[in-house]
């Protein structure tokens, strides 16, 4: 999802296009935003749960900063 909606976002020719490209993305990211955690809540180690939910939290976060 997230590579599709990226492509039309890139490839956009008109207004439409960007929408349906960034609603795609939005989607995808939503996706990845809610069940990478998860993922990750399982298979870590029960003592070092904590640290990898929120070093992917950090890792979210850091990427949307302006650098």
């Amino acid at each position: 999802m997230l590579s599709v909606g990226a492509a039309l976002q890139a490839g956009a020719v008109h207004l439409a296009m960007m929408v349906v490209g960034r609603i795609i993305a939005g989607l995808g990211t939503s996706l990845v935003a809610t069940s990478v955690p998860l993922y990750l809540a399982e298979i870590a180690p029960a003592k070092q749960r904590g640290a990898f939910v929120a070093l992917n939290q950090v890792g979210i976060v850091s990427h949307l900063i302006p650098s």
